[in-house]
């Protein structure tokens, strides 16, 4: 029979108003490494609700670690009885969508445009650096700015059978990559799959979340930098994906109006720094 002990570091939780108290216990199982023995035996040591000064919560769901041959770390987590009974309302196969749109920073060396720009003599006009930000004597520091970035979160209810070691492993190698083609309406190369967690629930289903970043696929134009004008007068633009990185090679150039040595974008380029991958082996749709 395998024994199972609670550890020191259990019943550690949260006590909130309303819906947001939480509590878990944590206990070691030892003398078996088969799955239903575990959990049977956590099942049975724990109990069905926990009283907190918040009110009754209810056991909601058991996860487990090895940490050694015959020895494994369980948690028992116990929620609010109307956040449970939330969660239940959702049946298997069913997707949740949530975001979160608050964006990340890159750094850049070429702006936008030029808006404006002076210099200490009348006789002697500024350089024109091609949109060059921060440019010293040495080279061209650049500067960081806020881009457009959502955070995607989407979550599954899988039957139990249908998550195995192979289709986790899956996941392992699909994190770090980016679709090839259209998933969940998002364009080819718009997602970038960031990985998942998951836990076994109680009831025998899984809940899973799989976190992408969501950027656009762009058009850069060319013009802003004087970058490869055609014969017809028209400037070149570069396709770069949402998760593609864009990089620009400077060079010193004289600057006829001001007879300055300055530091210029001559070439620009586009690199695809992601593996693509099909998007419908994470097994949530396409």
């Amino acid at each position: 029979m395998p024994e199972i002990y609670e550890v020191v570091q259990s019943q550690s939780g949260k006590d909130g108003t309303g819906r947001n108290s939480k509590r878990k216990l944590l206990y070691h199982v030892l003398g078996t490494d088969d799955d239903a023995t575990i959990m049977a035996t956590v099942l049975a040591t724990s109990p069905p609700s926990f009283v907190t000064p918040g009110g009754t919560l209810n056991l909601d769901d058991v996860s487990k670690t090895q940490i050694g041959p015959e020895f494994w770390a369980a948690e028992v987590n116990y929620i609010d009885p109307e956040k449970q009974e939330d969660k239940k309302k959702r049946p298997t196969g069913t997707l949740v969508a949530s975001w979160d749109t608050t964006g990340g920073t890159q750094h850049i060396t070429t702006s936008l445009e030029t808006v404006d720009k002076a210099g200490d003599s009348a006789s002697e006009p500024p350089p024109d650096f091609r949109n060059a930000i921060e440019v010293t004597e040495s080279g061209v520091n650049g500067t960081d700015v806020v881009v457009p970035l959502l955070r995607l979160e989407l979550e599954y209810k899988f039957p139990n059978a249908s998550v195995t070691d192979e289709y986790i492993r899956q996941l392992r190698d699909l994190t770090g990559t980016t679709n090839h083609e259209e998933f969940k309406g998002w364009a080819a190369g718009e997602l970038l799959f960031m990985g998942s967690n998951g836990r076994q629930s109680s009831d025998g289903d899984i809940s899973a979340r799989f976190i992408f970043a969501a950027g656009k696929n762009i058009e850069v134009d060319c013009e802003k930098y004087r970058l490869v004008e055609q014969p017809s007068g028209e400037w070149a633009t570069l396709t770069k994906g949402a998760h593609d990185h864009l990089w620009f090679y400077f060079k010193k150039a004289i600057d006829a109006s001001a007879s300055k040595v300055v530091h210029r974008p001559i070439a620009a380029y586009v690199e695809r720094v992601y593996e693509k991958e099909n998007f419908a082996l994470i097994g949530i749709g396409t």
